[in-house]
């Protein structure tokens, strides 16, 4: 899907965009192994930190329809985009009751994010779980080992990305005969008291493993998130069509096959090969479609990267100036595009994705409005030329190397040349000499303030 805007005068614009991943609508959804799929990881670290790999525990539990997906971690480090990077394998399937049920390792606490895709928050939730586990999972290794089970109280809940103080939360006792039903829940009561990630941790009162059964969860999500704003991808200048990076909250996990780790071998990714996902948004110029072939080998209209009317400065998009190309332009019709891949890991395959534009921002402010010629600098001054001619110190061109007059710009913007005098350079020069010529005075006062891009571009305002 794509926006479109259009402008006479240059512009400096910040985009923020409200994004839907195509087919999802708000609405609530469950936690539990019928509708999901859970994988395994082997993770960054010494032998002894996942306890639970090979318990048969996994790392990740993600829906099988929407785009939403639950990670357990024995530390605290997140992604850029907010979902636990280093993954570990504590999260178990009870496919006979239609349960998840979390572990926790002897020494470590166990921490959880809950993700959905950017343009989307979670509204409300609530959980109902118990410890009511004296072992966890199946496979080699001692899965009884629960020592301090009778003795350590578990403390289930919600909590912010730095995992350090409870939202919600609530506390089981160490007896598994006594498991009463714990139930957590919350709702927003503001768009920015929850995100599209909701945070989890589980923990002892003292050293030994525990466990706690997941018996219902349920989660409450909206497509009214706020508006994301696109970074703008570095420096650029006049190019018809550019990428804008855009950070979608979903996780790749790199290959999935054959891992060894705590002397078990299972399917599994590993956690060194997280990383977040990225797409790009294209900002382009409407002139710059062009009949090919996209990605996958389908051939219709395309996006041609030239050279244009686009330039990226100081964290904004500056539109709207004629190209060299097309110096007469006065109007141009710009378009927003949502992505269609996301490159993974491997840097080469490209697999498809759907989004759909719902709201969008764009902050913008003229920025200015024409450009002047550029320059060619020495040290602390310069020529300024068009193509072959240079201006010299009256406001006309010259070809003639010793007529060219060397100019300075000081702090304030304005430029002069010493030449003849003080001379202050003005717009163009309407009155002698027509289109062309540049104007110049000899009293500050009437003079007008510039700037100089890095490519030596002049521009007055």
């Amino acid at each position: 899907m794509r926006k479109v805007f259009k402008g006479k005068r240059l512009l400096q614009v910040l985009l923020m965009m409200l994004l839907v991943p195509i087919g999802m609508q708000a609405q609530n959804v469950t936690i539990r192994p019928s509708n999901g799929s859970c994988i395994a990881s082997t993770p960054q670290g010494n032998s002894d930190y996942d306890t639970f790999y090979n318990l048969g525990g996994f790392a990740t539990w993600q829906h099988k329809q929407l785009s939403m997906v639950l990670t357990a971690s024995d530390a605290t480090t997140l992604t850029a985009t907010g979902q636990l990077s280093n993954p570990a394998n504590d999260i178990f399937s009870d496919t006979a009751n239609d349960q998840i049920y979390i572990g926790k390792g002897n020494t470590y606490t166990t921490y959880l994010s809950l993700a959905l895709p950017k343009g989307y928050r979670f509204t409300s939730y609530v959980i109902t779980f118990k410890r009511d586990r004296t072992s966890v999972g199946s496979g080699s290794g001692n899965s009884n080992n629960f020592a301090n089970y009778n003795t350590v109280t578990t403390t289930f809940g919600e909590t912010g990305s730095d995992f350090a103080t409870y939202t919600a939360s609530q506390t089981c006792s160490g007896s598994a005969a006594n498991a009463d039903l714990k139930t957590i829940m919350r709702s927003s009561m503001s768009e920015d008291d929850m995100s599209n990630v909701l945070y989890f941790k589980m923990e002892g009162s003292a050293n030994g493993r525990a466990a706690i059964s997941i018996v219902s969860a349920e989660f409450y999500f909206t497509a009214e998130a706020d508006y994301a704003p696109l970074t703008t991808p570095g420096n650029a200048q006049r190019v018809s069509a550019i990428d804008i990076p855009f950070a979608t909250s979903k996780v790749d996990y790199g290959t999935i096959e054959s891992r060894t780790y705590n002397g078990a071998t299972r399917v599994a990714y590993s956690s060194a090969n997280v990383k977040d996902l990225q797409a790009n948004f294209t900002l382009y110029e409407a002139g710059s479609v062009v009949d090919g072939a996209d990605f996958d080998g389908v051939t219709g209209k395309v996006v041609d990267y030239k050279e244009g009317s686009i330039s990226v400065e100081d964290g904004y998009y500056r539109i709207g100036a004629a190209d060299a190309a097309n110096p007469g332009t006065e109007e141009h019709i710009y378009y927003i595009e949502t992505p269609s891949y996301v490159l993974l890991s491997d840097n080469t395959t490209k697999n498809p994705v759907g989004y759909r534009i719902v709201g969008a921002q764009i902050d913008y402010k003229y920025g200015p409005t024409n450009i002047y010629g550029t320059t060619t600098k020495t040290y602390n001054t310069f020529y300024i030329s068009y193509s072959t001619d240079y201006l010299n110190s009256t406001g006309g061109s010259t070809t003639t190397q010793s007529q060219r007059a060397l100019w300075f710009i000081d702090d304030e913007g304005y430029i002069r040349t010493g030449a003849n005098g003080v001379t202050y350079l003005t717009n163009y020069n309407s009155q002698t000499g027509g289109s062309g010529y540049a104007g110049t005075t000899m009293n500050k006062e009437d003079a007008v303030k510039f700037s100089i891009d890095s490519n030596g571009y002049i521009y007055y305002t």
